[in-house]
């Protein structure tokens, strides 16, 4: 038929005829279709594919690879995957891009093992299990006079603002306030993340804490240059800590080493500190304590497995 006449017919051109072939200009309208696995056809359009700013999804189909693309003999991109986990995140997408602030709350699908590593090759696992600000009581708070206050006079301080699309979010404390980030709809812990100083940002402790029974902390003063544990007095570290300037741009990092159970903490690429956890579990979450903005630009979740 005319549909294989013309693939055939780009198939055996020359390669640089076929780049030629596939450089008009794509439209966020054009029809992508699928055969996923040999046994499930799926259209979806162009602009659900590449909404997720930055991730592999939005590369691959932005119209500048698709003379690279694997097809089927009928032009369909062939996908290679379980057409279960492809589908449910592809309908997701969809969900996503029509909702609006009267619709019900989005319900992510269940995180299957082939749906998680969809979605972390693709790179949007951030926009179907999204993470969130979680307030901590008073007992986190470093000084005495901090404990005193409520959690609900502490949730008045915080503004979370997330992109809904792009996964990652601003964070605005008007004043000091200590909060954690957990994932939602996950079965997978977090390992590492990374926040981007905004303006006004004035205060910044930023580290970790296990989330089970008999609650630990290890955060880092990063405008004091001192180390933190369980909320408690500032404490002079073994190493000198390089001061870092709170300055708008910059990149501030923690991640936690399962094999040597240590906690890094790295400044714009660069390593500035180390600590041994203690006696850390698995399961522990982000911790920050913040006057100003700043913004949560990368997280990472550990392998089920670890």
């Amino acid at each position: 038929d005319d549909i294989q006449r013309s693939f055939l017919k780009k198939t055996l051109m020359p390669r640089h005829q076929q780049e030629e072939e596939y450089k008009q200009e794509p439209l966020p309208s054009d029809v992508i279709s699928f055969n996923v696995a040999g046994d499930t056809k799926v259209a979806v359009l162009r602009r659900t594919l590449t909404h997720v700013e930055g991730s592999l999804l939005q590369t691959k189909f932005s119209g500048r690879w698709d003379h690279a693309l694997e097809r089927d003999g009928e032009g369909r991109v062939f996908v290679n995957y379980p057409s279960k986990s492809f589908v449910d995140m592809i309908h997701h997408l969809q969900r996503m891009e029509h909702q609006t602030p009267n619709c019900p709350p989005l319900t992510a699908p269940e995180p299957t093992d082939d749906l998680c590593r969809l979605l972390e090759y693709y790179g949007i696992t951030k926009v179907v299990y999204p993470i969130k600000v979680k307030i901590l009581d008073s007992s986190c708070n470093r000084n005495k006079d901090e404990n005193k206050e409520s959690k609900t006079k502490n949730e008045g301080k915080l503004e979370a603002k997330a992109d809904s699309f792009g996964g990652w979010f601003s964070v605005w404390a008007k004043d000091t306030t200590t909060f954690s980030l957990v994932q939602v709809a996950h079965h997978r812990s977090i390992c590492a993340f990374e926040v981007q100083i905004m303006e006004d940002c004035e205060v910044l402790d930023i580290g970790v804490r296990t989330n089970g029974s008999g609650v630990q902390s290890y955060r880092l003063d990063c405008k004091e240059s001192v180390f933190i544990r369980n909320g408690g007095k500032p404490k002079e570290t073994d190493v000198a800590i390089p001061r870092t300037e709170l300055e708008e741009g910059c990149l501030i990092r923690c991640e936690w080493t399962t094999t040597n159970n240590t906690v890094s903490w790295f400044v714009d690429g660069y390593k500035i500190h180390s600590t041994k956890g203690g006696s850390f579990t698995r399961y522990f979450e982000p911790e920050l304590r913040l006057k100003g903005r700043l913004k949560v630009v990368n997280v990472q979740y550990r392998h089920p497995s670890l």
